[in-house]
C-alpha cells in the first residue's frame, strides 16, 4: 500500500510536511529504481510521491510558490536521471493494477503530467532535438496515449463535488457568489494552477480530432452533473489543440453547453461558462478563416437571443453581454453589436448591473465602429439619443458615461477620429449640452443623478469635441 494514504488531506497536517515527504520519497524512488522494475515497492513509492506532490502543489495549503517550484524541480530531476524507468512509471500512473490501493486519478495527474513532460524533453544518442518526433521520449508517451486520456477523463472531467473544483481551479475569494453589482466576467477570476496545465505538452503533441471527440462525448455527462468542472477541464485543454481546427466545434457542440449554462441559477456555473468562452474565443482568434466564421455565427446567435428577448433573467443577460465583450475588436463585429445593443438599454432600467454590463460592451464597440468610419444605424442612434436624455437619472448617467468613454477613446488618438465620429459627436454633443451639462449647472447641489454626468459632459466637450472639424460642433 502507498506510504502516504491517499485520503491524507487533514488541515492538521502541516503543508511543510508534504514538502519534506516529496524530498524523501524522491530519494527512496531513486534507490528503488536501481532494483528490478517489477518490484512491489515501486508502485507504493510512485503512488506515495503522487499524493505528496499533489498536496504540495495545492495552492490552498499556503505553501510559497518557491517551495512548490522546488518540489517540481526535485521530482523532475529524479525522473530525468532515471529515464529508463519512465515507461514503468507511466504504466503505473495510467493503469493501476486491479485491486491495488492506487490513489484517485485526480491525485495522479500532477505526477503523470510531470513524467510526460520529462519524456517529451528526452534526447537519446543520435537524436538531434529534445523530444523530437519519433524520438524515444515520444515513443514512451505514445504507448500509453489512450490510457492517459482515460486518466484525464477520470481525474478532470469526472471529478465531482469539491474535489473536482479544488483540483482544477481555485477561484478568487468571493467569486463563487457573484455580487449583484459586478459582472460575471469580472467576478470569475480563475487562478490556473500546475494541475490545470499538467498535460499541456501531451495535448499539444497527441490530442487529435478523434481523441477530442471522445473527450467531448465524455463531457456530456459532466455538464449534467457538475458543469463548472466540465468547463474548467475543457478550458485547460482547448488552448493546446494543434492538430485540427476548433471552428466546426465552436458554433455547435461547444456553444450548446455555453448558452445552456449561461442562464444557470448558480453564479459559479455562469462564471465558469463565461471563463470557458474566453478560452474558446482566444483559441478561435488564432484559427484564421474557420475561426472568424465560427465567431460570426456565435455572435449572431447571442445577439439574436437578446434581440428576440429570449433570455431568462438579468443574470442571463449579464453573461451574454460579458461574452460578447470578449470577441476581438473588429469593424464587422462592432457593427453588429452597435446595431442591436442600444435598443436593449430601455429593457435594463430595472437592473443596474445588467445595464452597466451592457453599456461597457456597447462603449468599446461604439469606438471601434466610429474609428472604422462606419455609420451608426439610424435606429441605434435614435435609441442612444433618447437614453442620453432619459428622465431616469440612473439610466441617463450610465449612458452619458458610455458615450463619453467612446468619444474620449477616439479623442486620445486623433488619427482615429473620422467623419462618422464627427456626425455622431454632433448629435451626442448637443444632447450632452442641453441635458446633462444644463441639469448640473442649474442644480449642482440637488441634481438627481449627481454631478458626475455634468463632469463627463464637460470633459468630452472641452476635450475630444474641441478638436473636431465639424462646423456644427465648433459653433
Amino acid at each position: 500500500m502507498p506510504l502516504v494514504p491517499s485520503g491524507l488531506r487533514s488541515a492538521a497536517v502541516a503543508p511543510s510536511t508534504f514538502f519534506a515527504l516529496v524530498l524523501h520519497l524522491n530519494g527512496l524512488l531513486a534507490l528503488e529504481l536501481q532494483a528490478p522494475e517489477d518490484s512491489e515497492s515501486l508502485a507504493s513509492l510512485v503512488y506515495s510521491l503522487a499524493v505528496s506532490l499533489e498536496a504540495v502543489l495545492d495552492a490552498e495549503r499556503g505553501l510559497k510558490p518557491s517551495v512548490r517550484k522546488g518540489a517540481v524541480k526535485k521530482t523532475r530531476r529524479t525522473l530525468r536521471t532515471n529515464s529508463t524507468a519512465l515507461p514503468a512509471i507511466l504504466r503505473l500512473l495510467t493503469a493501476p493494477a486491479a485491486g491495488s490501493s492506487a490513489p484517485s486519478a485526480t491525485k495522479l495527474l500532477p505526477l503523470l503530467g510531470l513524467a510526460i513532460d520529462v519524456c517529451l524533453h528526452l534526447r537519446a544518442k543520435g537524436e538531434e532535438t529534445k523530444g523530437g518526433p519519433g524520438g524515444v521520449g515520444e515513443g514512451y508517451v505514445a504507448e500509453v496515449k489512450d490510457a492517459v486520456l482515460d486518466c484525464w477523463k477520470a481525474g478532470a472531467l469526472n471529478a465531482t463535488g469539491t474535489q473536482g473544483a479544488h483540483i482544477w481551479v481555485r477561484s478568487a475569494r468571493g467569486s463563487a457568489s457573484l455580487n449583484a453589482s459586478t459582472s460575471v466576467l469580472t467576478s470569475c477570476r480563475f487562478l490556473l494552477s500546475f494541475r490545470q496545465s499538467s498535460l499541456r505538452m501531451f495535448f499539444q503533441r497527441f490530442l487529435d480530432q478523434a481523441a477530442f471527440d471522445a473527450l467531448l462525448a465524455a463531457s456530456e455527462k459532466t455538464f449534467v452533473k457538475s458543469p463548472e468542472t466540465g468547463f474548467v477541464a475543457l478550458s485547460a485543454t482547448i488552448p493546446h489543440i494543434a492538430w485540427f481546427s476548433l471552428g466546426p466545434y465552436a458554433s455547435t457542440k461547444l456553444l450548446t453547453p455555453i448558452l445552456l449554462h449561461a442562464k444557470s441559477p448558480k453564479a459559479e456555473v455562469r462564471a465558469a461558462a463565461v471563463a470557458f468562452f474566453k478560452a474558446l474565443v482566444a483559441k478561435l482568434d488564432q484559427d484564421l478563416e474557420a475561426g472568424v466564421q465560427a465567431e460570426a455565427a456565435i455572435l449572431d446567435e447571442m445577439l439574436g437571443l437578446l434581440k428576440a428577448g429570449k433570455t431568462a433573467n438579468a443574470d442571463h443577460r449579464i453573461s451574454l453581454y460579458s461574452m460578447i465583450r470578449l470577441f476581438p475588436a473588429s469593424p464587422a463585429t462592432a457593427a453588429k453589436v452597435v446595431a442591436i445593443l442600444p435598443a436593449q438599454i430601455a429593457k435594463e432600467t430595472t437592473s443596474e448591473p445588467a445595464l452597466v454590463s451592457l453599456l461597457q460592451t456597447l462603449s468599446a464597440n461604439l469606438a471601434v465602429t466610429l474609428a472604422a468610419n462606419d455609420a451608426i444605424p439610424a435606429a441605434a442612434m435614435t435609441a442612444l439619443q433618447k437614453e442620453l436624455a432619459s428622465p431616469k437619472a440612473a439610466t441617463r448617467r450610465a449612458v452619458v458615461v458610455c458615450v463619453g468613454d467612446a468619444l474620449w477613446t477616439l479623442g486620445e488618438a486623433p488619427e482615429r477620429w473620422t467623419e462618422q465620429a464627427d456626425k455622431f459627436a454632433e448629435v451626442a454633443g448637443k444632447t450632452l449640452t442641453d441635458v446633462s451639462l444644463k441639469n448640473v449647472s442649474a442644480n449642482a447641489l440637488t441634481a438627481a443623478a449627481g454631478v458626475g454626468e455634468g463632469f463627463v459632459a464637460a470633459a468630452v466637450l472641452l476635450g475630444p469635441l474641441s478638436r473636431s472639424k465639424s462646423a456644427v460642433i465648433s459653433a
